[in-house]
């Protein structure tokens, strides 16, 4: 008897409302059919009150979940869309901070769908050199089988290359340039859905 008593403490504890509102549910369904001889004589007036109870706990119980589970999906959107907010900030903010050199290069890798670029050593190109937003290995097969669907040509090599091109047939100097997948995503977002990267 201890045990049930705990047991239902528990239950009110965690279901007070819906135990209340099922109560309140129960007694309308009782009144409603109180002078109904027939649901009275199969069921019992107490098992009418019983079923109508579980019934609208049951009923109480799926709508609060369904519920909550909307509210999850959405707070899972808004978290993903601040999260997606911030990410623009970031890119725009950074893309502001680069040269008009550097910008042309961005631009270039995101209207080409991160086409691999050949380019001599960064140097002094710090956007290049930053392994945040940059893959870069060495590229040693020179230019004589030089896939333009597959690469293209930083401004200054493709000027060099146009100039002495047999240099570059066997060259071993260059490096292929990439933007990491993450990176090179939410920059094709960007320019997609703006029409450009940065505030201006």
């Amino acid at each position: 008897m201890e045990r049930l008593a705990d047991v239902l403490k528990m239950f009110l504890e965690k279901h007070l409302i819906k135990a209340l509102v099922s109560v309140a549910c129960s007694l309308a369904i009782w009144l409603i059919f109180y002078d109904n001889s027939r649901v009275i004589e199969s069921i019992g007036a107490l098992g009418l009150v019983a079923l109508a109870f579980c019934i609208s706990f049951l009923f109480l119980s799926a709508v609060i979940w369904i519920y909550s589970i909307s509210e999850e999906k959405s707070e899972l959107k808004e978290d993903r869309t601040r999260a997606l907010q911030n990410k623009i900030k970031l890119v725009n903010s950074m893309f502001n901070q680069l040269s008009v050199q550097e910008k042309e290069l961005l631009l270039g890798f995101v209207r080409s769908n991160n086409k691999i670029l050949l380019g001599y050593h960064s140097n002094g190109n710090n956007f290049l050199r930053d392994r945040r937003y940059m893959i870069s290995t060495g590229y040693h097969t020179g230019l004589k089988d030089f896939d333009e669907d597959k690469y293209w040509l930083d401004p200054f090599l493709a000027t060099s290359y146009l100039r002495n091109p047999e240099y570059f047939l066997e060259s071993n100097t260059l490096v292929q340039y990439k933007l990491t997948d993450e990176f090179s995503s939410i920059s094709k977002f960007i320019f997609d859905h703006y029409g450009k990267l940065g505030d201006f």
